[in-house]
């Protein structure tokens, strides 16, 4: 319980934060984050010195789940919860560098301390960088698929068979049409090779064709390739040929639909005047609230200079900078087909 319960409570530290970015005292080529944060943990036994320290142990969390909130998507942040948890919140003495208690106080039983924590940045930063992979960093699209045979039947297991392979890059999967961001549509062909000097096995062949498409019609990319199978019956060699064919295919898709995204739907936000992860913060939950945006997350953080990624569902750089132009601090400088340089007034 304690794992989700300090991933839950970085929703309410947000509001009482603040930060700014200094270069580490242990390593000048550090960057250290500055931030506060307020943890808390129950009094049992009228044991003070126990929940005092497990009050100072949650704050220290919660200050780096701030700095990982604002470089890591929210998809991410569900999914991996519990490995966030092992590789970094639970080692916090790896990524902080040093605090300062700011406030000791006990409220409704609960012993509640708050810190100004300074996080180092470069460490916490590649340790995300291995954590997060090629999928999540694209925000983790939503895949609707269907495998049709040459009659036009579908053909299930096929579909279940490419689908448990979606899902273990971490792409997301629905069975309606109209929840998906990516439409993969293929049809599938096989035809029964021998029996003959195959000790009792039967071979097939299997060939597939097909395309991805987004769910308003815009082509993101083809593949075919063919494969074949054995079995000890006739079924079991089909069926195991239409499942290498798709194996084979897989990578071929996964990096279709990567590429596209890479292209075409991430955007590139470089923000100057920012002060605080405060505003970083600010900056994120605006974007990530905007209905043509699946996720944004910040990829650097340097003198002052925001670097965001902004992964849409729709649209294109100028309808994003219409709407950031109409936040009273923020005044755009220029903007192309990816790229959006704007800084705070």
């Amino acid at each position: 319980m304690k794992r989700f319960y300090c991933l839950a409570v970085v929703c309410f530290v947000f509001a009482g934060c603040s930060g700014n970015v200094k270069k580490s005292n242990l390593n000048s080529s550090y960057d250290v984050e500055i931030v506060e944060a307020t943890g808390m943990a129950p009094i049992t036994d009228n044991n003070l010195s126990s929940a005092k320290q497990s009050s100072l142990s949650d704050a220290l969390k919660n200050a780096i789940h701030l700095v990982v909130g604002v470089y890591i998507s929210g998809e991410s942040m569900v999914s991996k919860s519990i490995l966030i948890d092992d590789e970094i919140t639970s080692k916090t003495e790896g990524y902080v560098e040093k605090y300062e208690i700011l406030k000791e106080y006990t409220e409704n039983n609960f012993y509640k301390t708050k810190v100004k924590a300074y996080v180092r940045k470069e460490d916490l930063a590649n340790k995300l960088k291995r954590i997060e992979n090629d999928v999540e960093r694209i925000g983790s699209p939503v895949i609707y698929s269907q495998i049709l045979d040459i009659d036009n039947k579908e053909i299930s297991f096929a579909n279940d068979g490419l689908l448990a392979e979606l899902k273990k890059d971490s792409f997301r999967v629905v069975s309606d049409y109209n929840l998906s961001d990516i439409i993969i549509e293929a049809k599938v062909s096989s035809k029964f090779n021998t029996s003959e000097g195959l000790g009792g096995f039967y071979s097939y062949s299997c060939s597939i064709t097909g395309n991805l498409k987004t769910r308003d019609g815009e082509m993101v990319g083809g593949f075919n390739s063919a494969n074949g199978g054995i079995g000890v019956t006739d079924t079991d060699a089909r069926n195991n040929a239409i499942i290498n064919c798709i194996r084979k295919v897989y990578p071929d898709i996964k990096n279709s639909i990567i590429s596209f995204y890479n292209q075409k739907k991430i955007i590139k936000l470089e923000l100057a005047n920012v002060d605080s992860i405060n505003m970083v913060q600010d900056i994120i939950k605006y974007l990530r609230n905007i209905p043509a945006v699946k996720t944004s997350v910040m990829k650097n953080y340097d003198k002052n200079t925001a670097v965001f990624e902004i992964v849409l569902h729709r649209g294109k750089s100028q309808d994003i900078s219409a709407l950031l132009s109409k936040k009273d601090n923020v005044e755009i400088i220029s903007v192309r087909d990816f790229f959006i340089n704007a800084k705070i007034k």
